[in-house]
């Protein structure tokens, strides 16, 4: 016959043969669903919509030790907020975050949180896309093709590479990153061919933060004759939030 107890402490060896902590089951959208003392212990996400902030209770109606596992299996960026609204942590798809009150006595409260990555490997995120198709563009700037990715929300750094054929003698030839819309300003690169036809690597590195919706994206430029690019890859690795 089961008992609600509102608090048991044990003194001693407390054994049992299975335990089951209660779960909520929630579908990402739009909004902000604010957790209180009486929520349960667990959640687990599901869903696709961007958008989705989930608010830790007030500080001050809890005792430090209180504590809340999120499993986000949607296939979006989930906001953690504390008690007072403030963004404190960006739960990734495919992450499990435990969040542990160390300091009650404020709506805000001290909260301690660890992140765990679900199938990926030592928890870091990488991204590499490649391409061989030949990509000739015109001289205006170009995306290239095949070489663009849109990163979960974090700091990245970003490679891109390619072997390149120029026609025509003293071209200039640039290559960039764009983080969205907006060009990373110190991953602008210059190559200029003093022969009527130049074979040379083109290159560009960078790091730059990446808001989970705006893609990374290498383009090229150049002041005429013809550019064909062959063997080329993008690669991003996550450095951190």
């Amino acid at each position: 016959m089961p008992h609600i107890i509102d608090s048991l402490k044990t003194e001693g060896l407390l054994d049992h043969s299975g335990w089951r902590q209660a779960l909520t089951s929630l579908t990402v959208s739009n909004t902000t669903t604010t957790l209180t003392i009486d929520s349960t212990v667990t959640y687990y996400l599901t869903g696709s919509t961007t958008g989705q902030i989930l608010r830790l209770p007030s500080g001050l109606t809890l005792q430090a030790g209180h504590r809340f596992e999120i499993w986000n299996g949607s296939s979006t960026t989930v906001v953690l907020q504390d008690g007072s609204g403030a963004t404190i942590f960006s739960i990734f798809p495919n992450y499990h975050a435990d969040a542990q009150l160390l300091v009650a006595g404020s709506a805000a409260g001290t909260w301690g949180i660890q992140a765990t990555g679900v199938g990926v490997a030592s928890g870091i995120i990488n991204y590499k896309v490649t391409a061989t198709a030949s990509f000739a563009p015109g001289t205006a700037l170009t995306p290239i093709t095949s070489m663009t990715v849109t990163p979960l929300q974090g700091t990245y750094a970003i490679w891109f590479n390619c072997s390149a054929s120029i026609v025509t003698n003293n071209v200039q030839t640039s290559a960039f990153i764009y983080n969205g819309a907006t060009q990373v300003t110190d991953s602008a690169r210059l190559v200029q061919n003093s022969v009527a036809t130049f074979n040379t690597i083109i290159s560009t590195q960078t790091i730059s933060t990446f808001n989970g919706t705006d893609a990374c994206t290498a383009q090229t430029s150049r002041t005429g004759g013809t550019l064909t690019m062959t063997g080329r890859s993008l690669i991003l690795i996550r450095l951190g939030d």
